[in-house]
This record gives C-alpha cells, sequence and structure tokens, in this order.
C-alpha cells in the first residue's frame, strides 16, 4: 500500500522505483540468469507435504509470494533465501492512467494475482507472465477505494476463500470518512460488503491484510511504531496486536504470511524496500533491505504453508 497524502509523492515515488532492478542489499548487482519464470516456478513452489489443507484446489504456483512494485512490476519473492524474481511488467487495460499508480495486492488459489491501484481500481493478473485482465469490479463502493486486500479460507471446512479488504482512503487518495479503516469484503469480485470499523487504538488506521488457510487475518498497520494485528475476519475485532519495534512510520508498506511467519516490506521514501521477519511469538529479525524496488503490495494464497514443521 502506498501512504496515500499526496498523489504528487506517489508519481514521484513510482517513477523512482521506474529504476529498480534484481540486486539484493548491498551485493554484488549481479542479476540471476534470465530464464522463463516456468523454469524456476518449481524452486519456489510450496512442497505438497507442507500443504495443511492438501485437498484444496490450488494452482500451479500458488504456494508462492508475490510482490506488486511502485514501478508496476510483478515479482515473485522466496523466503527462505530472502531474494526477488522478476516476473514481469504489470500493463493493465486503461492504466496506469490519472491516479491509478500501483497499491496493493491479493493472490487466490489459483494463482491469479488481484491487483488495486490507487484509483480504486482492482485487476487480475497472471502469476505466470503478468498478464492482465479488466475485472468488472466498480471502484468506490460505500467508500471504499485505495484498499489492503488478501484472501483467506472461509466455510464451516475453510474449503472456500473470500477476498477481504480494508480501505482509509477514498478513491482519490484523500480521506475517507465513511470508509476509514473499516473492513469488507467483495464477493463474486464485483461487490464490497461492509464488515465494520476497527476500534480502540487502530481505529481509523490504514492497515495491509494477509490470510491463511487456516482462516485467520491479519492486519499490518502504519503505526508508529508499526503494528502487526489478528483480525476476526467476521467482526473486524482486534483479536491480539502487537508493537513491530525498528519499523517507522512508512511510506509504502505491504506483508504476507508463509511457513508460519510474517515476511514485511516496508520503505521510507526513497531508501527501498525492507524485509523484516516477524514470527507468531513475536520475534523479529530485520533481513535486509532492497535498494532498488519499492514494494506496495504483497500477496499469497491460501495454498501457502502455515507451518514448515
Amino acid at each position: 500500500m502506498l501512504e496515500g497524502r499526496s498523489v504528487k509523492a506517489s508519481l514521484l515515488l513510482a517513477a523512482f522505483a521506474a529504476f529498480a532492478g534484481l540486486a539484493w542489499g548491498c551485493g554484488s548487482g549481479k542479476p540471476p540468469p534470465s530464464v522463463p519464470f516456468a523454469e524456476v516456478e518449481p524452486l519456489y513452489d510450496t512442497p505438497r507435504e507442507y500443504r495443511r489443507h492438501a485437498p484444496l484446489p490450488c494452482g500451479v504456483g500458488a504456494g508462492l509470494i508475490y510482490v506488486f512494485t511502485a514501478s508496476g512490476e510483478l515479482y515473485a519473492f522466496e523466503p527462505r533465501g530472502v531474494s526477488f524474481r522478476r516476473i514481469g511488467v504489470i500493463s493493465c487495460p486503461g492504466a496506469p492512467r490519472g491516479f491509478a499508480q500501483p497499491n496493493s495486492m491479493a493472490v487466490d488459489r489459483a494463482g491469479t494475482a488481484w491487483v488495486n491501484y490507487i484509483d480504486g481500481a482492482i485487476f487480475a493478473v497472471s502469476t505466470v507472465d503478468a498478464s492482465c485482465k479488466a475485472t468488472s469490479y466498480a471502484p468506490g463502493q460505500h467508500g471504499f477505494g485505495q484498499l489492503g486486500m488478501a484472501f483467506v479460507s472461509t466455510g464451516p471446512t475453510l474449503s472456500g476463500e473470500t477476498l477481504f479488504v480494508v480501505s482509509g482512503r477514498d478513491r482519490f487518495g484523500f480521506e475517507g470518512d465513511a470508509a476509514s479503516g473499516r473492513l469488507g469484503r467483495i464477493e463474486n469480485g464485483e461487490r464490497v460488503v461492509p464488515i465494520a470499523p476497527f476500534d480502540g487504538r487502530l481505529s481509523g488506521r490504514l492497515a495491509e491484510l494477509t490470510g491463511t488457510g487456516e482462516g485467520r487475518l491479519f492486519g499490518f498497520f502504519a503505526t508508529r511504531p508499526a503494528t502487526l494485528a489478528e483480525i476476526d475476519p467476521n467482526t473486524a475485532a482486534i483479536l491480539s496486536e502487537r508493537l513491530i519495534p525498528g519499523i517507522p512510520a512508512a511510506s509504502a508498506w505491504a506483508h504476507a504470511f508463509w511457513g508460519g511467519r510474517f515476511y514485511l516490506f516496508w520503505s521510507r521514501g526513497r531508501e527501498g524496500t525492507n524485509v523484516t521477519r516477524v514470527e507468531l511469538d513475536g520475534r523479529i529479525e530485520h533481513l535486509g533491505r532492497n535498494p532498488r524496488l519499492i514494494v506496495v503490495g504483497a500477496g499469497v494464497s491460501t495454498c501457502a504453508p502455515t507451518s514448515l514443521e
């Protein structure tokens, strides 16, 4: 998600990120071998034995973490090696245009990435080649515009999946009084169903979301310092929350839950994306920084492992 104080700031951020490359941290800067994504995917995909919900209808590559950058590029993120692999530039029908800068992303079990721009539009993107299609979603419903988003396993047997969203800005990037800090869900890829606003210390706060195959929903909130909280997907109640020292107010942030751990991607201004790993017991490890990428969205499907034990 991009901090939405001004469109000008978002445009500057996107322009800077256009120079994004593949080097990680302060390494040699040599890019990985240039091979089609399909050839390297088995190295990244979730081993079937790690899937807690093996009967789920998971598409190829649906167990990976994907990230969406301010320059409109799609990458796969490999948590065990803390590395990024570029898939391609996302070029959606009619975007970017005007306010349409990259903002957020969620991934479904078929391996399709649902990407959101700060004008509120949502597109369907292939995680194989970054090709993009329009959807029938209409931006601005109930004041939901600039979104945080994630799929969560739902239903009595957790065999279904639902796209949950949270909005803190209206569709033009300004504070949305009706939707600020409000959780909702999108039905049939089209209709927003508001659930409730967050309360307490997180009332009205911007958040990015990540979900699990066990039906859990978590938010990465742009507080000072950042907050990681578990959210009741039915009521928006905050079930637990934890401050994350070392992460100040970010201008771009996203996260994903994979293998029993949270991977937080965050940037301040032009510094590039920092990656922080947070264990369920609260242990925090700052893994490094990629100075060439600014991640604004991250997505992981409910086919991702909830534990690697």
